[in-house]
């Protein structure tokens, strides 16, 4: 259910962060500045690498790569048992992953075409009290001292204790939160309306785009809200939960099937599926390559946790736009892209 009381706790979450932070960053100048050259001696153990796929394909092509503010702009391959220092980004191309700790108790796996960026590591500590999320997916898993800040150009919530899951999609707009374990609460940015899920449970902020970027509402003071709203609460089926704790836990290769592409007609404009001037396609999105659809059965199961039935335009430019995830009630893809008119 949607809970406006949520917004005092998270008030409150935010406010003990930003006291946590404002300490860490106090101690580590204080370190930096005032214990001399013995100081410059100690070494963080976090954040650290604990694993790298960086793809099997053309060298040089698919990488995990970290780009580390302190040493270089210039961004580097990750390795295992690396540890970031002050500021990195992480960045990850089709078929990679990093797994990082955050520290002894605290997980995150950055999924392949993925942008993570870790704006401040304390010097010393090697805290990390907020990650921004600026496209792709992460999943978390935390144990103890779990109180931290994620941030997406559409969202910023302070989650607490579990294993979950953030996705943002900045080419629809939309960001997801799905919890494995545990209770977490939802927004999207600077909006009053919060959802609280707990595990086997997704939620969608579905945002909007103005001029090809993320709309806002800017009020007094530049203070930005994302314009959109928060879709229905979608539970998952137990299957469902347990290959996406299986797949974190493996991560193995992920295999794209290819599909061969049917003739193109003259009249058909757009392309990846073809259509013509202001058709529409529905897409089911996110389905799992390894799993095959069973005989006979052709709808989207939107339940399934990252999928989602998409429709699209086809414009005079022979691009396909007016992106939107459509709901249960209003979806009608199958597990192949329908080209039709529109129905808007």
């Amino acid at each position: 259910m949607i809970c406006r009381t949520g917004l005092k706790k998270q008030f409150f979450l935010f406010l003990l962060l930003v006291i946590a932070m404002d300490v860490a960053q106090s101690q580590s100048m204080e370190g930096a500045l005032g214990q001399g050259e013995s100081s410059k001696n100690i070494k963080a153990e976090f954040p650290r690498i604990e694993f790298v796929r960086s793809g099997q394909v053309k060298k040089g092509a698919n990488k995990a790569l970290v780009q580390n503010f302190k040493n270089s702009e210039k961004p580097v391959d990750l390795k295992k048992n690396d540890v970031l220092t002050e500021h990195a980004k992480i960045v990850t191309s089709a078929d990679a992953e990093v797994k990082i700790a955050l520290d002894p108790y605290t997980q995150v796996i950055v999924f392949e075409n993925s942008v993570l960026e870790l704006p401040v590591i304390t010097w010393g500590q090697g805290e990390v009290l907020d990650l921004q999320l600026q496209k792709g997916k992460i999943q978390v898993s935390c144990e103890k001292d779990c109180v931290r800040q994620y941030t997406t150009p559409l969202s910023k919530n302070v989650f607490t204790n579990g294993v979950f899951i953030l996705d943002y999609r900045p080419e629809f707009p939309y960001v997801e939160l799905t919890a494995l374990h545990g209770e977490q609460e939802f927004r999207g940015l600077e909006n009053e309306s919060m959802i609280k899920i707990k595990g086997g449970q997704k939620v969608v902020f579905q945002g909007l785009k103005e001029n090809d970027e993320v709309a806002y509402d800017v009020l007094l003071k530049g203070r930005k809200v994302a314009r959109g709203q928060l879709q229905a609460v979608v539970t998952l089926p137990a299957n469902e939960i347990e290959a996406l704790d299986d797949k974190s836990k493996k991560l193995k290769p992920i295999v794209v099937a290819k599909i061969p592409a049917p003739p193109r007609l003259p009249n058909q404009i757009c392309e990846a599926p073809f259509a013509e001037l202001n058709q529409c396609a529905w897409t089911c999105e996110g389905l799992s390559k390894k799993k095959k659809p069973m005989k006979n059965i052709k709808t989207c199961d939107i339940s399934q946790a990252g999928v989602h039935c998409v429709r699209r335009r086809c414009n005079a430019n022979g691009q396909w736009e007016d992106a939107t995830i459509l709901t249960q009630s209003a979806q009608r893809c199958e597990t192949q892209p329908i080209v039709a008119g529109c129905d808007y």
